[in-house]
C-alpha cells in the first residue's frame, strides 16, 4: 500500500498527504537505487548523492 500510495501521490503532486512514514519510507528508496545505479562511478560521493 505505501508504494502505490507513493507513487500516486507523486503523479498528482500531492506528496504532502501522504504519511511521514510513507514518504521517508520513499525517499529511502529512491536514494539506494541512485546508489545502487552509480556504484561504479567514481565520481559517487556524499555530495552527488544529497544533490
Amino acid at each position: 500500500m505505501d508504494l502505490a500510495g507513493s507513487l500516486l501521490a507523486t503523479r498528482y503532486r500531492d506528496q504532502d498527504s501522504l504519511p511521514t512514514e510513507t514518504r521517508t519510507t520513499a525517499l529511502l528508496a529512491r536514494i539506494s537505487a541512485f546508489i545502487d545505479h552509480h556504484l561504479t562511478d567514481a565520481a559517487l560521493d556524499p555530495t552527488a548523492i544529497a544533490a
